[in-house]
């Protein structure tokens, strides 16, 4: 305390992490589809990502990679890391 003056250090109030609770598929109007992502955490928002009618395959890799399902058939790539699920987060939590 300098002077009776309390002076309160400040610092950025940490970021949930981002964990993928589910995902939604929405038609598009003129083909295709939209998939939104929703994140256990209200600091993350909803991210929808779109895909084209031709884009059958893309759509399918794009769910089976944040679904954390393997999907050879459509070429899944092996660096490809699934986005953490609540139980994974869970369970890292646990072991700390």
């Amino acid at each position: 305390m300098n002077g009776g003056i309390a002076v309160a250090e400040s610092h950025k109030p940490r970021r949930a992490a981002k964990v993928l609770k589910s995902m939604t598929i929405e038609p598009r109007l003129g083909g295709g589809h939209t998939i939104t992502h929703h994140y256990t955490s209200y600091q993350h928002e909803s991210e929808p990502h779109e895909f084209e009618e031709h884009e059958g395959a893309k759509a399918l890799k794009h769910i089976a990679k944040h679904a954390g399902m393997p999907h050879p058939q459509i070429g899944e790539e092996e660096d490809d890391e699934p986005e953490p699920k609540l139980k994974d987060r869970e369970a890292r939590n646990t072991a700390l």
